[in-house]
């Protein structure tokens, strides 16, 4: 077999798998190359390679096509076995394009179908979350934890929901696992000094405020404002002492 320069594509390889097939259509996409419209229908002939789909869907999500990105990701998941990376990331496009309680409902009937996996819990938990459903976003995630001990990610978004149902130290113990999981999680020291504060231990929040800016420097001046907005808080009239005090503390 030939290339065909005037197609532009490579006849050597472009039909001799469905990986090459979904490849090559990905980047004629991703280059915003409209020979890509060409090998479109051609993919309906693998309904069953679900990574192609989950491909086509994340490039097409890249190039802000949700609902073509949506119809890519249905039918990735359309197969026996799913990839769990699809039910995912499916959720994050819903919650992006402003249907997050869509999404938990979405993710709910997933989970009964036997899924049982930190990471979708973890993604139901912030799908409610943003839907404003806080104790569910709040249930969902303490699953995820009890399942994941050590998921990061899920014990932070753990802390932000008990923040926002005004329990400064369930919040505080959250972040603090987040914390013992990943201990460069600068926004989990910085939100672990705002809830110590909160309760009214500021030398902890200090020693916290403290971490987050050695984690990373940068957060200086939001630490800065943490401690002198709320009531529990100490004025610092001069940065320079606010920085010495916490570089004293690392």
């Amino acid at each position: 077999m030939r290339n065909d320069p005037a197609s532009g594509l490579d006849r050597t390889n472009d039909a001799s798998s469905p990986e090459a097939l979904f490849n090559r259509a990905c980047e004629l996409l991703r280059k915003g190359d409209e020979r890509a419209n060409t090998l479109l229908p051609r993919l309906q002939a693998y309904p069953h390679y679900a990574q192609g789909w989950l491909l086509l869907a994340r490039v097409l999500t890249e190039r802000k096509q949700s609902d073509a990105a949506m119809v890519a990701f249905d039918q990735a998941l359309a197969v026996r076995e799913p990839p769990l990376a699809a039910a995912l990331e499916k959720a994050d496009l819903m919650i992006a394009t402003g249907q997050p309680g869509a999404a938990a409902t979405w993710l709910t009937d997933f989970r009964r179908r036997g899924a049982r996996d930190a990471r979708l819990c973890h993604k139901l938990g912030r799908a409610h979350y943003a839907a404003g459903d806080y104790e569910a976003a709040r249930a969902a995630l303490q699953r995820a934890v009890d399942r994941a001990p050590d998921f990061a990610e899920a014990w932070f978004h753990l802390g932000l929901v008990e923040q926002d149902l005004d329990r400064p130290a369930a919040a505080a113990t959250s972040y603090r696992k987040a914390l013992s999981a990943r201990p460069d999680m600068f926004e989990a020291a910085l939100n672990l000094g705002i809830s110590l504060q909160e309760t009214g231990s500021i030398e902890p929040a200090l020693d916290a405020y403290a971490r987050a800016v050695r984690i990373k420097p940068t957060c200086f001046n939001r630490v800065a404002q943490a401690l002198t907005s709320a009531p529990t808080g100490r004025l610092w009239l001069d940065p320079s002492a606010l920085r010495r005090s916490l570089e004293s503390r690392a």
